[in-house]
């Protein structure tokens, strides 16, 4: 387990912290978009089974509205983070 930057810096293993909080945040949104892309073709393909299973497809779609709750959070901190950097104030 990483316990500070500065070890997961000395690791080989991909950090969200290369490049900065800006980039670490593009990093997490694509991976979002990603899970929301799979997210809603797993739904799409569920409600075309012949039985659907109601409560599975509920589920998918609570974690799809979370997902896109998450994109939103992220691209309202991204563009704080221009805005300070523009600024100077960061």
């Amino acid at each position: 387990m990483i316990k500070n930057m500065s070890e997961a810096e000395n690791t080989s293993e991909p950090s969200l912290f290369t490049g900065g909080p800006l980039a670490g945040a593009r990093a997490v949104r694509t991976r979002v978009k990603q899970d929301i892309d799979f997210l809603r073709d797993r739904i799409d393909d569920m409600e075309q089974q012949t039985r659907p299973n109601r409560h599975v497809i509920q589920t998918y779609r609570t974690m799809l509205d979370s997902r896109r709750s998450v994109l939103n959070w992220l691209d309202h901190g991204e563009e704080d983070i221009i805005c300070a950097e523009r600024t100077g104030t960061r």
